[in-house]
């Protein structure tokens, strides 16, 4: 019995270990060199008009995108626009675009701090709580102890001065 008991309370804080293990995952920020770096120039030049697609695509304007790719390709085909008219995205727009992208990802991981202090409070507000009502139930026990002590030492007291009278009682009936 007991071991089947252990072994569930083993189980039950191995869930628990792996519960805290993936929401520390989630909140613990990504490594240096996991993030895009932020240096544009090294990257080769983008379209305007996948830098446009892109944009619309992040922003979720679809109904934009797709108005915008259907004109931007009747152009093409009607050649109003060639590839010299069409140029590149210069250089400040895509460090902002990815500027833009690290925001992102940091106000996630400051979310997921958030959850998780959130969290935190939570589970020392219960702590708190157990240990006050824990305080409170030895300061109970305590008081009583102390009553009892106090009495025993009446009985004490009260059993000491009666306890003569009935021995000299035996004694004059002896005698």
């Amino acid at each position: 019995m007991e071991t089947a008991d252990n072994s569930q309370e083993s189980s039950n804080e191995s869930d628990e270990f792996n519960e805290m293990l993936s929401e520390e995952a989630c909140s613990r920020p990504e490594s240096p060199s996991s993030r895009p770096a932020l240096l544009v120039s090294s990257q080769e030049p983008k379209a305007l008009d996948d830098f446009t697609l892109n944009f619309l695509i992040k922003m979720g304007m679809r109904k934009t995108f797709d108005c915008f790719q259907t004109e931007w390709y009747e152009m093409m085909q009607r050649g109003s626009i060639t590839g010299k008219h069409v140029g590149f995205v210069p250089e400040i727009y895509l460090h902002n675009q990815l500027l833009d992208n690290e925001m992102r990802r940091l106000n996630k991981v400051i979310e997921c701090y958030k959850e998780s202090a959130v969290k935190q409070e939570e589970i020392l507000v219960k702590l708190q709580r157990e240990r006050d009502i824990h305080r409170l139930h030895h300061r109970r026990v305590v008081q009583e102890k102390n009553r009892l002590i106090s009495d025993m030492k009446r009985l004490e007291k009260h059993y000491a001065c009666c306890e003569p009278e009935p021995k000299q009682r035996v004694r004059a009936l002896n005698a």
